[in-house]
């Protein structure tokens, strides 16, 4: 049969030889890049900034109604395109200033500008004082005029139309002072014995200041003694705030504490209600007005003298019949005013006759004063008077002739 095959004898492998490693590869630097000049920006159209420039804006200027002023200075930042108008306000209404307005262009934009700021001295009490504002309004028409003198082109330079300036404060100190002036606190005045008003009183009422409202005050005689026969010329006084300096003249005048004439009755001059008296006239004041609602106003005391004449009335002496018996002869104790009557006249213009009997002196009787103590009666048909009865003077007619007689 088949020899089996010898076994495989194994043989070992050499081992591999080494190698000599490689070297690292040497990194080659590349060359820097060839700097290159930058391609320069385009020249702004409108480079510089626009502003308004106040020194010391922040600072507060104080002034006063009475005169102090102060200032400030302004310029520009920056030339501008063309005229730049600045025009000063103030937000409250309160400042003026001079100069009101300035134009500033290349030639004077940096130069700081003095502007004096003074109070209007209002008529209105606003406390002790208050605060304003000054605004700087800015305004141009931004036209490049003489490029020719400009040292950059017109579309370099900034316009100025409708900036913002920065505003000023200003401390104003008032000097108003609101309030009711009443020119005399007392006044006189004066009544014949008769009880008649002989002499008024006048005084004065005015404002102070001016109101921001209707002022309005109410005239009234306080309860007392004849306070009631004791009267102002008027109830009321009103001011509008645009005519509030006006001055209200207020006339007092008194009579006797009665409606009777004569006061005290025939004959007589002296009675409790014609006699010295004291009354006040009050005031009260209303407004919208805070300053002036309730104000204070002087009341006036009004002092009532009594003025007697210096002869008392004329009174009848005697009534006698005339020597032909046709008439009568009335003789007064002094000279009269004649009832301001002359010639012959009706009897009833001197005499009361309302009593008397019709026909009392005779159809047709007359009567004439032939002096200024004695007053003639002329009978006429058929008289009737006979010795006894009684004549009576018509009231409120006959007086002195003297010229202080009421």
């Amino acid at each position: 049969g088949p020899s089996p095959l010898p076994s495989a004898v194994p043989t070992a492998l050499p081992s591999p030889v080494p190698t000599t490693p490689l070297p690292s590869p040497v990194p080659t630097a590349r060359p820097s890049p060839v700097p290159t000049t930058p391609v320069p920006s385009p020249l702004p159209t409108r480079a510089a900034v626009p502003g308004v420039n106040i020194t010391d804006h922040e600072l507060v200027r104080a002034v006063t109604e009475d005169g102090l002023e102060s200032h400030f200075l302004i310029s520009l930042d920056h030339e501008p395109l063309g005229v730049v108008h600045l025009n000063f306000t103030a937000r409250g209404g309160h400042l003026s200033f001079v100069p009101e307005h300035l134009a500033l262009d290349y030639t004077n934009f940096s130069f700081e500008h003095k502007v004096v700021v003074a109070a209007i001295d209002d008529k209105i009490d606003e406390g002790v004082g208050y605060v304003d504002y000054v605004i700087t309004n800015v305004t141009s028409d931004d036209v490049c005029y003489q490029p020719e003198l400009r040292e950059k082109p017109c579309g370099q330079y900034p316009a100025y139309d409708g900036l913002y300036a920065p505003r000023v404060e200003v401390n104003v100190t008032d000097n108003d002072e609101s309030g009711i002036v009443v020119s005399r606190a007392t006044v006189n005045t004066t009544i014949d014995n008769f009880g008649d008003s002989l002499t008024s009183a006048i005084y004065g009422i005015k404002l102070m200041s001016q109101p921001v409202a209707v002022v309005a005050m109410a005239l009234e005689v306080e309860e007392g003694d004849g306070w009631d026969f004791t009267e102002a010329s008027t109830d009321f006084a009103v001011w509008q705030p645009e005519e509030w300096n006006t001055t209200y003249k207020i006339e007092v005048r008194t009579t006797a504490a009665t409606n009777k004439r004569p006061a005290c009755g025939r004959q007589r001059m002296r009675c409790d209600d014609l006699s010295p008296r004291v009354n006040v006239l009050a005031h009260t004041v209303r407004s919208a007005d805070p300053n002036y609602d309730d104000a204070p106003a002087t009341n006036v005391k009004v002092f009532t003298s009594v003025v007697y004449d210096p002869t008392p009335p004329p009174e009848k002496v005697t009534s006698k019949f005339v020597d032909l018996l046709n008439g009568l002869m009335i003789t007064f104790d002094q000279h009269t005013d004649r009832a301001e009557l002359s010639g012959s006249f009706d009897c009833h213009e001197v005499l009361n006759l309302t009593t008397a009997p019709i026909g009392f002196f005779g159809d047709g009787a007359l009567c004439s004063w032939p002096a200024t103590d004695q007053l003639k009666v002329t009978f006429g048909a058929n008289p009737t008077v006979v010795p006894g009865d009684l004549l009576v003077l018509k009231e409120y007619t006959l007086q002195s002739h003297h010229y202080t007689a009421s």
